[in-house]
Formats: C-alpha cells, structure tokens, sequence
C-alpha cells in the first residue's frame, strides 16, 4: 500500500478480478459448445436435426464444395480501393484479413478483375483443424491460428488494406485489447470493419457458444 493508503483499495481489485475470473471461466465453458456448433454445420449427418438451422448447414456444404461462403456485409472492394488510394500503395500489394472466422475461411476476393488474397484467422484454428479431420473433410482454405488479441504477434505492423470481423467480436476474452490490435495490422489509411449485431448473448441467456453480449 502507499504510505497512508487502505486495505480499500486491495479489496476493490480483489472483487474485479474474481469477477474477470468468473467471466474467464464461462467463456472457456463455451468453447465445447462453440466447436459443437460447427461440428453439427460441416457434418453431413446432421442434415435435417432439429438442432441445425437448415440455411447454415447448406452454407457449410457450399462451402466444403466450392469454397464459396458469405463473409462479409457491404462492398470489401470499395473499402480496398479507398485504401489503395489513401495510401498509394506504398505499404505493399493489397491484402485483406478476415478476423474471428471461424472455420468456414473464405478464399480471394475478385476486385477490379483481379484476385485480392483473404487471410482468415481465428483464435480457434486449431480446434478446426482437428474437426476438418474427424468430418473427413479436406477444406478449401483454412484460417491461421490467431487469436484477435494477439494479432500483431501473427501479422506485420500495417499489413492490410482492410481487417474485417462479422459476429465475433463478443466471442473475445478482451475485446477492447481486440480492436486495438486490429488497428495495429490496419494499413494507414485502411479501414477497420466491425459487423455486428446488438445482444447477441441475449436469447440464449450467455450459455450458448462464446457470446459475451
């Protein structure tokens, strides 16, 4: 304690980090649930169960047969050209970084007649992985094992043109520290694009996967 300090203090962070714990604790319960969920998408078997969405799971099969998978809101090309303007191309060829992808990883985007590649990343890669070899599935593209929190550890400093997440920011154990370091891999001039909608945790009451709100 500082001289004339009071055991108030200690108190105070010993609540917020057992709070924080608790939280750890229920985001790491969801992580079965999480993989589960994709399991039943990409597995044939599960087609017409009652627990699969029936649009869902024939998305997973488009995508296991053609590596054609919806990924994103808006034109990712327009973003990508007004980055290539701002920058005039100095920070390398344009690329694009699909954050929190889970395992459906998209493969390069046609801009301009030309193939954009898509680096996809997730912080469950590697649980993915695994899950592609149970199924017997070789995939059209796989995401690298990155979690959103340790993205400038996978990435080069200002890397991309555009760094995309759709519906997954809330599945983050930090997901403040996850937008700054979308910013770090963004190029200057580059756009940040988060895609997302409000309560997401909220009909399944938190239980279900990895939503935090």
């Amino acid at each position: 304690l500082p001289p004339g300090g009071s055991s108030s203090m200690d108190g105070s962070s010993d609540a917020v980090r057992r709070t924080l714990d608790r939280l750890l604790i229920r985001w790491a319960r969801g992580l079965d649930g999480e993989v589960g969920f994709w399991h039943a998408l990409l597995d044939p078997e599960s087609e017409g169960s009652p627990d699969v969405d029936p649009a869902a799971w024939q998305s997973g099969r488009r995508w296991l047969e053609t590596g054609d998978v919806s990924w994103h809101y808006g034109d990712i090309c327009d973003f990508l050209q007004r980055s290539r303007s701002a920058s005039s191309g100095r920070y390398g060829p344009p690329r694009v970084l699909n954050v929190g992808s889970g395992p459906l990883a998209p493969g390069p985007i046609r801009c301009d007649g030309k193939d954009v590649p898509v680096t996809a990343a997730d912080g469950l890669a590697r649980f993915y992985m695994q899950l592609y070899d149970i199924l017997g599935h070789p995939p059209p593209a796989v995401p690298v094992q990155c979690p959103i929190e340790q993205l400038e550890r996978c990435f080069p400093q200002h890397h991309f043109d555009v760094v995309q997440m759709r519906n997954a920011l809330d599945h983050a154990g930090d997901p403040l520290l996850g937008i700054r370091q979308m910013l770090q891999v963004v190029r200057p001039g580059g756009w940040v694009l988060l895609r997302h909608a409000r309560n997401e945790g909220v009909p399944g009451q938190f239980q279900l996967g990895l939503h935090q709100w």
